[in-house]
């Protein structure tokens, strides 16, 4: 199989993947690691091809770039929008109300709303609001690479070393109109009954419930977010992006082409998701190994006196082995954004409530193992040479074909159950509690109206009374394909300008590299600019 074909099907598979595909209720956005960048590759490994003439010498070249990246087109539907994907409605805003189908109640049912606020620690909602996410996302780092060629117009052994150190920067750009807020009904989620102060709302904003921090009562049964949360711009701090090494041969070479190829692996030195945060910012491709093949070639089109066309192509593909993430996950039967919908805790026999009532996504972080089949990264520059100076146009693809997860941790099965939206029922005769959350809803959604399950006697801790099967049946509840990333692919025009003082024994070079990358494959990759300022020595 020649490597063009090889190009062809993980194009293909990549495209199979999901054709302009959205994610929704999808925590974790991987962007393209700061590593896997072609077109900035091939601009500083043709150094080592510039300057003195080495015919059957050792030749090589050692560069660094000064790089940053930028998402721009932050536009808020499906299609396009970073923020739309963690959301589960769509797009990047989401309205916030009162999801309950009140029987007898001083308020309006409104709704259905995106979000129900009661699940957050919100009490009643009387006046909506709403959430928006516009994240930014940039990139900023050092590329070093280092090429070494047993011969430079022969047959030869080359070794090349890519490693980039570099952080990556999601600020999520959380907005919100504030809803007006009401108390949770007498009795509900409360330890013991009739405590004064221990009604809520327990949290006054949907900002404040993304941080996990919550109005502390010691009579309070819920537990806010700790999982899954938005506390402001996050960082994955400086660091070893992916590491990638190249061992090929150059199969021809003589003064004005050449063409190789490489066995090339790569490896995992960024980090990976730990779900602390929504869109958490990572460096890296995500804790996995890479391994696949490179080819590489050259050649001058055009020489007339001190200036010379040159062509240059260098692309691989490889595949992405298994690697460990933690990852969060919805319920298949309850939907996008069920992660976020509370659940009581019955015990272990699944029948006693044990005053504890948190969102899913606290009890569905779990450790994964995920794999790619194919990605792909490869870059095709026109260079013109006149004398000292280099100007040099390329386009670079990039694409990753579809993920796939598999639970490597379980939920404990029959203990938790969706307690869904409880309200006050105010029956004639009965004296608080009114309503007390020993029952489960096992079809409770996020956007939709809460079903009037009705308990009209009791207090908290008296059991539930729930059928046989309605509590959350352990990984088997879990929606495991929604998590998982689809394809994702990109299209980037770049150039560079730059200067070679070629006169000198080590051949110094200092250029200035910009870029425009576009997803071509909706809201799994991003649009972003580039700039980098690079140099480095050839011998």
């Amino acid at each position: 199989m020649n490597f063009h074909r090889l190009i062809v099907m993980g194009i293909l598979a990549a495209y199979s993947s999901h054709v302009f595909a959205t994610s929704i209720s999808t925590n974790l956005f991987i962007p393209r690691p700061f590593s896997t960048d072609m077109a900035r590759e091939i601009l500083q490994e043709k150094a080592a091809w510039d300057g003195i003439p080495k015919p059957d010498n050792w030749h090589g070249t050692f560069q660094v770039a000064l790089q940053y990246n930028s998402m721009f087109n932050t536009l808020g539907d499906a299609t396009h929008g970073i923020g739309a994907r963690p959301f589960w409605n769509g797009t990047n805003t989401m309205t916030v109300g009162d999801n309950a189908n009140f029987a007898d109640s001083d308020f309006s049912a409104g709704g259905p709303y995106d979000v129900d606020g009661w699940q957050f620690g919100l009490g009643e909602v009387t006046t909506p609001g709403s959430i928006t996410l516009n994240p930014k996302i940039h990139q900023d780092g050092a590329a070093l690479l280092l090429y070494i060629g047993s011969r430079q117009y022969e047959q030869g052994f080359f070794i090349k070393f890519v490693g980039p150190i570099n952080a990556t920067v999601i600020d999520p750009g959380l907005t919100e109109t504030t809803p007006t807020l009401a108390a949770y009904p007498e009795g509900v989620m409360q330890i013991t009954s009739n405590s004064a102060g221990a009604r809520g709302p327990f949290n006054l904003t949907m900002t404040q419930a993304f941080t996990g921090n919550f109005i502390t009562n010691t009579n309070i049964a819920f537990v806010g977010l700790e999982f899954g949360k938005i506390n402001g711009k996050q960082s994955s701090g400086a660091r070893f992006g992916d590491i990638n090494i190249a061992l090929g041969y150059n199969f021809f070479a003589d003064e004005k082409r050449h063409i190789g190829a490489a066995l090339r692996f790569g490896a995992p030195t960024g980090n990976g998701p730990v779900s602390i945060y929504m869109l958490e910012p990572i460096s890296g491709a995500g804790n996995s190994w890479m391994a696949g093949f490179e080819f590489i070639a050259h050649g001058t089109i055009l020489e007339k006196q001190n200036t010379c066309i040159k062509v240059w192509f260098d692309a691989y593909a490889a595949h992405i082995f298994k690697g460990r993430q933690v990852r969060t996950f919805d319920a298949i039967i309850n939907g996008p954004g069920s992660k976020y919908l509370l659940v009581g805790d019955f015990g272990t026999a699944g029948t006693t409530s044990q005053n504890n009532f948190q969102a899913l996504i606290n009890l569905t972080r779990l450790a994964v193992d995920t794999k790619r089949n194919v990605t792909i990264d490869s870059a095709l520059l026109f260079d013109i040479e006149h004398l000292n100076w280099d100007i040099g146009i390329g386009y670079n693809f990039w694409g990753v074909s579809r993920e796939h997860l598999s639970l490597e941790q379980v939920i404990a099965s029959g203990r938790y159950g969706f307690v869904g939206h409880q309200p006050n029922i105010h029956l004639t005769g009965l004296l608080p509690p009114y309503y007390t959350l020993n029952k489960v809803d096992p079809t409770a959604k996020m956007n939709q109206y809460m079903p009037l399950a009705r308990n009209t006697t009791g207090t908290l801790g008296t059991g539930v009374t729930a059928a046989p099967g309605s509590m959350i049946n352990g990984a088997a509840a879990l929606d495991i394909a929604n998590e998982e990333s689809p394809g994702a692919w990109s299209s980037k025009i770049f150039c560079r300008v730059a200067y070679q003082w070629k006169d000198t024994n080590l051949v110094p070079t200092l250029g200035l590299y910009a870029s425009s990358e576009f997803s071509q494959s909706g809201n799994t990759a991003i649009s972003q600019w580039g700039i980098a300022l690079h140099g480095g020595i050839s011998f």
